[in-house]
């Protein structure tokens, strides 16, 4: 026999979900705990989108980017979501790795002026073989380059460039 009772605003009781059901959406959505999914749900009368509404304003958490960026842990389910790759935390890293250290330029031994590695970054991913013609063609006019930073050791990274660097010139000779 098929349920068509319905519910006292009028949806079949077949087609609702149970507290847990909500509960389990609230937290997937919005990466929040089960403690706040609770308390969201609680607060607007077990209403789900009223509920999600409230998590996303209460907790600061944007709908559908919040499982990216919050494990969470149900003692239904028996275990942990584990550890979430964080794209927002590698970028604000990569970003102030690339601000906080700079290409130099120097022309023949003097050095011109520098560069922060995030307009580097930027260049290479606008245009990448353009800007390695122009480095390369720049060499050729005595120009070179080399990594600086703070806190960084770019030792291998300038030992590569100081080697193109050498390459260019040899070429350059042979042409001379």
């Amino acid at each position: 026999m098929i349920n068509t009772s319905k519910g006292w605003d009028g949806v079949p009781d077949e087609n609702k979900l149970s507290v847990e059901e909500m509960l389990h959406k609230i937290m997937d959505r919005t990466g929040i705990t089960r403690e706040q999914a609770q308390e969201a749900l609680d607060k607007n009368n077990n209403d789900l989108l009223d509920a999600m509404i409230y998590a996303e304003r209460t907790y600061g958490v944007s709908s559908g980017k919040a499982q990216q960026q919050q494990p969470h842990f149900s003692v239904d389910e028996g275990k942990t979501s584990g550890e979430n790759f964080d794209f927002n935390k590698v970028i604000f890293t990569a970003g102030k790795f690339l601000s906080a250290n700079t290409l130099d330029i120097s022309h023949n031994g003097s050095r011109i002026g520098s560069i922060p590695l995030f307009v580097c970054v930027l260049a290479l991913l606008a245009s990448f073989s353009t800007v390695l013609v122009a480095i390369i063609i720049a060499m050729f006019f005595n120009v070179s380059f080399s990594l600086k930073g703070r806190s960084t050791d770019f030792s291998k990274a300038n030992s590569v460039i100081a080697s193109v660097y050498d390459f260019v010139q040899s070429i350059k000779k042979m042409f001379a």
